[in-house]
C-alpha cells in the first residue's frame, strides 16, 4: 500500500511538471508571435523600385521637362512608397552598353578645334614638342565628338588628320615608339578609309603607315553579326560606313572593343559598345525605333515619341526594355507636352513585368515655369496617395489590416479552444476520481491528480487567451499603421500567420501562409 502511494505521488509530481512545462511552452510560443509576424511584415513591406524618365514629343517644346522630372522624383521620396533609382546611376548603367549620338554639335567648339589642328599643322615641322601638346588637346576633344557623332564625316576626317599630324610631330621629335602607337590606333579605327601618300605626308610617315597596316592584317580574325529591326539598315563600325546592310556578318575585324551604330532614313541608333574576341565572333541585335527614341543628351534623360499615336503604340515595349535592363519594378514617365493645344504635365506609371500602364494623369501647367503645386500633385498621384493629402497628410490602414490585432485575436481563439478541450478532460478526470465504482483506489487517486494538473493548465491557458483577447481589442482600437501603399495596385503581399496548439502531452506551433 505504501509503495502504491509513493508511486502515485511520483506520477502526480511528474504530471504536474508536464503540465507546467506545457503551459510555459505555450506562453513562450505566444510571446514569439510578435517578432515572427513582425519579420514577415517587414519583408512584405519592402517598397517597389522605380526610375524616372523624361517624356518628350518630337517637334514639341518640353524645355521644363528635366526640371519637373527632377523635382517630382525628389518630392516622391517623402511618401516612402518607392525605392528610387537615381537618374545619374541609371545613366551610368546605360552608358556601359551604349553612347548617345549627339544630334547637334556646337559650331563654336568645332571652330576652336579646327584652329588647334591648324596651329599644330604649322608647328609639326618647326616646333614638334609644342605641336604635340596642341594636337594632343585637339585629339582628346575630337575623340569625344567622334564617339558621339560617329556619322559626321567632317569630324572623322578632322580626327584622322589630327592623329596623322601627331604621328608626324612625334617622328620629327625622334619618338618613333609613340608615333607607332598612334599609327596602330589610326589603322584599327580608319583602316584604309583615307589615302596616305607622300603627296600629303612625309615619306617616313607613309612608310610607317604601310608597315603598321601590313603587320596588323594578321590580327583581323574577329567577326560580328549585326541584325536590326527593321532590316536593311546601314552599319557603322567605329564610325566607318560599311557597304553591306543588315542583317549581315562582318568578318575580318580587329578584335577588342567596337562601337556599332546603324541608320535608316532619319532614324539612327545609339552607339553600342561590343567586345569581340580574337578568333571569335560576336552578335548584336538593334531595335532601331526604340534606340532612336532614347534621349540622353544634355539635360534630357528619357524617351522621345513622334506623336500621341507613337506613344500609345510603343510605350509598353520601350519601358519594358529599359525596366528589365535597369532591374526596376516601375518606370515613371513625366514631361511637359501639348494636348488639345495647351501645355500639360503628363505622368505615366508603367508596371515593367505586367506591361501595363498603371496610372496616367495630366495637370494643366504654364510651359515657361515650374509649378511647385503641380510637382506635389504629380508626386502624390504617382505615389498612390490621396491628392487632397499631398501637402503632408497621413493615410492609415483600416482596422481590419492591423496585423498585430489579428495575431493576438488568433492566439486568443487558439488558446481558448485548447483550454476548452483541457477543461472537458478536467471534468472527466474529476468525475472519475469521485466515482466509487471507478477502478481501484489507486486509479481514483491518479484521476484526482490528473484533474488537478488539467485544472492548472486550463487556468493558465484561459488566462493567457483572455489577456490576448483584451490585447487584440485594445490594439484594434488604439494602434494605427500608416498606409504607405494607399491606393496601391496588384495582388496583396503574402502573410505568415502562426498560433500555438496544445494537448495533454505537449504543445507546439501551427503556421499558415496566405497569398
Amino acid at each position: 500500500m505504501a509503495m502504491t502511494q509513493r508511486i502515485s505521488q511520483a506520477n502526480a509530481a511528474t504530471s504536474r511538471l508536464t503540465g507546467i512545462r506545457t503551459a510555459l511552452t505555450l506562453l513562450v510560443a505566444t510571446a514569439s508571435l510578435l517578432p515572427v509576424a513582425g519579420h514577415a511584415q517587414q519583408t512584405a513591406d519592402l517598397e517597389p523600385s522605380v526610375v524616372f524618365f523624361d517624356l518628350y514629343f518630337r517637334d514639341a517644346a518640353g524645355a521644363k521637362t528635366p526640371e519637373y522630372v527632377t523635382a517630382v522624383q525628389d518630392d516622391i521620396r517623402r511618401h516612402k512608397t518607392y525605392s528610387v533609382l537615381a537618374r545619374t546611376d541609371a545613366g551610368d548603367r546605360l552608358k556601359t552598353q551604349m553612347i548617345t549620338p549627339a544630334k547637334r554639335v556646337n559650331a563654336e567648339r568645332l571652330k576652336s578645334i579646327e584652329k588647334m589642328v591648324q596651329e599644330g599643322d604649322k608647328l609639326a615641322y618647326t616646333n614638334p614638342k609644342q605641336a604635340i601638346e596642341v594636337l594632343r588637346q585637339a585629339k582628346e576633344e575630337l575623340k569625344e565628338l567622334v564617339e558621339h557623332v560617329s556619322l559626321d564625316e567632317k569630324i572623322r576626317r578632322d580626327y584622322f588628320t589630327t592623329q596623322m599630324l601627331l604621328v608626324t610631330s612625334h617622328m620629327e621629335n625622334e619618338n618613333e615608339p609613340k608615333a607607332r602607337e598612334i599609327m596602330v590606333e589610326i589603322v584599327r579605327v580608319f583602316e584604309d578609309e583615307n589615302p596616305v601618300t607622300t603627296k600629303d605626308y612625309h615619306p617616313r610617315v607613309v612608310e610607317l603607315y604601310k608597315e603598321v597596316f601590313r603587320s596588323l592584317q594578321a590580327e583581323r580574325t574577329a567577326s560580328l553579326t549585326v541584325t536590326t529591326n527593321p532590316p536593311g539598315c546601314d552599319v557603322f563600325i567605329n564610325g566607318r560606313p560599311l557597304r553591306q546592310k543588315t542583317p549581315f556578318t562582318f568578318e575580318g575585324l580587329y578584335p577588342g572593343p567596337l562601337r556599332i551604330n546603324v541608320r535608316k532614313g532619319d532614324l539612327q541608333s545609339m552607339v553600342r559598345k561590343v567586345e569581340v574576341p580574337a578568333n571569335g565572333s560576336g552578335k548584336i541585335d538593334i531595335d532601331l525605333e526604340y534606340e532612336s527614341a532614347l534621349s540622353f543628351a544634355g539635360e534630357a534623360f528619357g524617351l522621345t515619341f513622334t506623336d500621341e499615336a507613337s506613344l500609345k503604340a510603343n510605350v509598353l515595349n520601350y519601358t519594358e526594355k529599359l525596366g528589365k535592363f535597369l532591374e526596376v519594378d516601375y518606370i515613371m514617365l513625366v514631361g511637359v507636352v501639348n494636348r488639345n493645344g495647351s501645355p500639360v504635365l503628363a505622368g505615366y506609371q508603367v508596371d515593367v513585368k505586367a506591361r501595363t500602364v498603371v496610372r496616367q494623369q495630366d495637370f494643366a501647367v504654364k510651359a515657361n515655369v515650374v509649378s511647385t503645386r503641380r510637382v506635389e500633385e504629380m508626386s502624390a498621384f504617382l505615389a498612390g496617395k490621396d491628392l487632397s493629402l499631398s501637402s503632408g497628410g497621413v493615410i492609415y490602414k483600416p482596422w481590419y489590416k492591423n496585423w498585430i490585432g489579428w495575431t493576438l485575436a488568433g492566439s486568443a481563439v487558439a488558446l481558448g479552444s485548447v483550454a476548452a478541450v483541457l477543461g472537458t478532460q478536467y471534468f472527466d478526470a474529476r468525475d472519475n476520481a469521485t466515482d466509487p465504482s471507478y477502478g481501484s483506489e489507486a486509479d481514483r487517486n491518479s484521476e484526482a491528480e490528473r484533474a488537478r494538473d488539467l485544472e492548472l493548465q486550463t487556468g493558465i491557458l484561459a488566462g493567457i487567451g483572455g489577456a490576448a483577447l483584451v490585447g487584440s481589442i485594445l490594439v484594434f482600437t488604439l494602434v494605427q499603421f500608416e498606409d504607405e501603399e494607399a491606393m496601391s495596385f496588384g495582388p496583396s503581399d503574402p502573410r505568415f500567420i502562426a498560433f500555438p496548439w496544445a494537448t495533454g502531452d505537449g504543445g507546439g506551433l501551427s503556421a499558415t501562409l496566405t497569398f
